[in-house]
C-alpha cells in the first residue's frame, strides 16, 4: 500500500470510530442491520463482530457506555491525524518543501497513528473485561477470520 493510501485511510478509520460513538444512526454497533468496516485491528471490525457473540442486553448498554465515554478522544485523535495529513499536504505543495518539517510532520502522524491505536485497544479491552470466556473466543475467532489468520469454517479446515 503506498503513504498516500495510508494516509487517506487512517482518516477515515478515525472518522468512521467518531461517528460510531457519536451514535449516527445509535449504536450501529450493535444494530444487525448497521454495516461497519472491517478492518480487524480499528473499531469497524470489533463492532462487526461483536453481533456474532451473543451480548446481552446489558452487555450492549454498557458497551455503548464505553463507546460514549470515548467519544471526544476519539474525536480529538481524528482531528490531530487530519490536521497532520493537512500539513503535510500543505509542506508537500509547497514550492520547495524543507526535509527536516516533512520528517517532523510525517513523525507527528506516526504517533498520533499510535495514539489511536492505543486508544482502540484499550477500547477493545474495556469491551472484552464485559463478556464471558465462550463471548470472547467468539470474538477472537471472528477477528481471526477478518484479519485472514484463521479458516472461514473451522469445522471444515477451509
Amino acid at each position: 500500500m503506498k503513504n498516500t493510501e495510508k494516509l487517506r485511510i487512517l482518516p477515515a478509520l478515525a472518522m468512521a470510530a467518531a461517528l460510531v460513538l457519536a451514535g449516527v444512526p445509535a449504536a450501529p454497533a450493535l444494530a444487525a442491520d448497521a454495516p461497519a468496516p472491517a478492518h480487524p485491528n480499528g473499531p469497524g471490525g470489533i463492532l462487526r463482530c461483536l453481533r456474532v457473540v451473543d451480548l446481552t442486553d446489558q452487555q450492549k448498554a454498557d458497551i455503548k457506555a464505553i463507546l460514549e465515554g470515548e467519544k471526544d478522544t476519539l474525536k480529538g485523535l481524528h482531528e490531530a491525524i487530519v490536521a497532520d495529513r493537512d500539513a503535510i499536504k500543505a509542506l508537500f505543495d509547497s514550492e520547495n518543501p524543507d526535509p527536516c518539517q516533512v520528517g517532523t510532520a510525517v513523525l507527528k502522524l506516526h504517533a498520533d497513528r499510535g495514539s489511536v491505536r492505543a486508544e482502540i485497544a484499550k477500547i477493545r479491552s474495556n469491551v472484552e473485561a464485559l463478556l464471558t470466556p465462550e463471548q470472547k473466543a467468539k470474538l477472537a475467532g471472528c477477528l481471526a477470520i477478518l484479519h485472514g489468520d484463521a479458516p472461514a469454517d473451522p469445522s471444515t479446515g477451509g
